[in-house]
């Protein structure tokens, strides 16, 4: 469980990188595959009469009113859906807990060593976001500096909990 939990985070954060070094195609392939295993590994269902209402509303939306094509509103419709469907409490059970658990801490790893890569690559001068070079903005190995603000944000917050986490655990000892 724990590799599946682990290629799937990887999966899911290289989409993160974009440009040349993303695959969107994985990306929803991995999401199809926590779905699959949420319905495999579920015993019981829970109350999700809130999240399949959210998900009609959201069609019914499109469909009274019919935005213009260039928003891709189905398809971005179905790729929410089965975002909602593969990460949501609609399927639980122990095991689908643990599953996500571990693709959660996988990919906040990999954030931060994603983060980490990305100050290497500015030190360096390794900027792969080509659309931003022109503004001299910085993306790394990103391609999107907005995904780096992200990702840089996400492992600020982590590596300062575990930071707190462990003052506090020496002030115990």
């Amino acid at each position: 469980m724990k590799k599946t939990a682990f290629i799937s985070a990887l999966c899911l954060v290289q989409m993160a990188l974009g440009g040349n070094l993303s695959f969107p195609a994985v990306y929803y392939l991995v999401l199809f595959v926590l779905l699959v295993i949420s319905l495999i590994k579920t015993y019981n269902l829970r109350d999700s009469i809130p999240y399949i209402l959210f998900s009609l509303i959201c069609l019914l939306s499109i469909i009274v009113n019919q935005p213009q094509a260039i928003f891709k509103a189905p398809q971005r419709w179905i790729f929410f859906t089965l975002v909602l469907l593969a990460t949501s409490p609609i399927f639980i059970s122990y095991k689908v807990f643990a599953f996500r658990r571990f693709v959660f801490i996988y990919s906040i790893y990999l954030i931060v060593l994603f983060t980490i890569a990305n100050m290497i690559a500015y030190f360096l001068g390794i900027d792969l976001g080509e659309h931003y070079k022109e503004f001299k903005i910085f993306s790394g190995i990103c391609n999107s500096n907005n995904m780096l603000g992200v990702m840089a944000s996400i492992s600020f917050l982590f590596l300062s909990a575990l930071l707190i986490n462990l003052s506090n655990r020496i002030k115990k000892d």
